[in-house]
């Protein structure tokens, strides 16, 4: 697992929002302590001048990293999706711009990727923590309770 280099896709929006530059940076600096074997594509949808200015700084810091901005906002699904089109590993993880990476997260994602394979089944991943310091994990049978 620790071979296999990963894209982080991070969708921006910043018109209107909450302050987008500190969560943004609290993301990649989280991201950056606790993943190894990365690249960020960064989707500028459309941010106000500030966002597209801490996204600019933040790619010139990281050597692998992409910038794609849109030319009207696109929302959320159409902003993943553009910077999907960029990946070129095999596996790819959204994370909103105000994600807090913690350690073992994506060795997590990993196990249960792998316990899905040998098991036969194929699975694509969809997990997050709103406010509790449990982790879930569940496979195509089970649901999240919130």
């Amino acid at each position: 697992m620790a071979a296999e280099k990963i894209y982080v896709v991070i969708p921006v929006h910043s018109r209107g929002h909450f302050d987008t530059r500190e969560h943004l940076r609290r993301c990649v600096q989280t991201l950056c302590d606790h993943t190894n074997n990365f690249n960020i594509i960064f989707v500028d949808d459309w941010c106000d001048h500030d966002g597209s200015e801490c996204i600019a700084d933040l790619a010139v810091q990281f050597r692998e990293s992409y910038v794609v901005r849109t030319m009207k906002q696109r929302w959320f699904t159409r902003a993943v999706n553009l910077g999907l089109r960029l990946v070129r590993s095999e596996w790819a993880v959204e994370a909103n711009s105000d994600v807090v990476f913690h350690p073992g997260w994506l060795e997590e994602l990993f196990a249960v990727r792998d316990e899905a394979a040998a098991q036969g089944k194929k699975v694509g991943l969809v997990g997050s923590v709103y406010s509790a310091d449990e982790q879930r994990r569940w496979d195509e049978t089970k649901k999240p309770n919130y």
